[in-house]
């Protein structure tokens, strides 16, 4: 009887799941499309370059953090192997 009702329980928690980000998706691109048809391309076009900008300097952050967990994997993995 228990696993009936937890199986039935996950069953309604993927469906729920499934619609919340299916209705986001849907949402999301009507959104697009009322911008895209309201916001003259000028503007639109200003405010990508200057978001280009803040990805930028993001990437570039994301990359330090990147090269800097390597290289301290790469100590440990060494001292490690001088350990052994």
């Amino acid at each position: 009887m228990d696993d009936e009702r937890g199986g039935r329980l996950i069953l309604t928690t993927a469906f729920f799941g499934v619609l919340v980000v299916f209705l986001s998706v849907v949402l999301a691109v009507a959104g697009l499309a009322v911008v895209q048809r309201l916001v003259p391309l000028e503007l639109r076009e200003a405010h990508n370059a200057a978001t280009g900008i803040i990805y930028a300097a993001l990437y570039v952050m994301f990359g330090v953090t990147i090269g800097f967990s390597l290289f301290l994997v790469w100590q440990q993995y060494d001292e490690a192997q001088k350990m052994t």
